[in-house]
């Protein structure tokens, strides 16, 4: 068994303030939520801090110490019992400074949404990928959901990759099909006649002649010179 300082506050009042007895940190958040008698710790900002016993020692060392100097001076020493809690406590109180930061930092940058528990009235959703979410199951059986919901997060993965990659190749047939369709699409004239440009221009670049070739397809040779310049013919 180990011994844990706990420090818990929900909305800047202080809610518990103890040490707890526990194998683990998840089963001193575990009692302590049982103290409180909450179904679930959302909202609530807590900090565990271990208290070895090799700790302790050293303090009690030291604070003993530091009481026997005093009783030297004819200084009435504090109680060792008092001096640990008071030590413990500064520490504990340090992390719990940082964690608030940090809550805040998040709190400010993502928003909860408005409800009577911050999520419109629904319980937060459990999230097996943190390893502060509050949950009943055993160890092996929330690594088994971790296991299983990484899985399943790799298959989205890759299904998303390979959709890219399908939309991807789709997009690109499509536009070389309208190109070669834009490409090979005989015009239309103001007066309806359709032209194929692609034989005007093998006719011109054959006798290099705008007024023979416009008259080839009965067209104007301004009609013909404009579009030569447009497509380069004369390269």
């Amino acid at each position: 068994m180990k011994l844990f300082k706990i420090i818990a506050s929900q909305g800047g009042r202080v809610l518990f303030d103890d040490r707890l007895e526990a194998p683990t940190p998840r089963e001193a958040r575990n009692q302590m939520r049982a103290l409180l008698g909450l179904r679930s710790l959302t909202g609530v900002v807590y900090s565990i801090t271990e208290l070895p016993v090799e700790l302790i020692g050293e303090i009690a060392e030291t604070k003993l110490g530091e009481a026997l100097r005093r009783f030297e001076e004819g200084a009435t020493p504090p109680s060792l019992s008092e001096a640990i809690r008071v030590a413990a406590a500064e520490e504990v109180r340090r992390q719990l400074a940082e964690l608030r930061a940090e809550s805040l930092v998040s709190t400010t940058a993502a928003p909860e949404p408005s409800g009577s528990n911050g999520s419109n009235g629904h319980a937060p959703r459990f999230d097996p990928f943190s390893d502060g979410a509050d949950t009943t199951l055993d160890p092996g059986e929330l690594e088994r959901v971790r296991r299983h919901a990484r899985t399943r997060l790799v298959a989205i993965r890759g299904r998303l990759e390979d959709n890219g990659g399908v939309v991807e190749r789709v997009r690109a047939g499509a536009e070389e099909r309208r190109r070669h369709q834009s490409r090979g699409r005989p015009a239309v004239t103001t007066d309806g006649r359709t032209i194929d440009w692609k034989a005007v221009k093998k006719l011109y670049r054959r006798n290099r002649s705008l007024k023979q070739t416009a008259a080839a397809f009965d067209l104007s040779v301004n009609t013909v010179k404009a579009r030569a310049r447009k497509e380069g013919w004369a390269q």
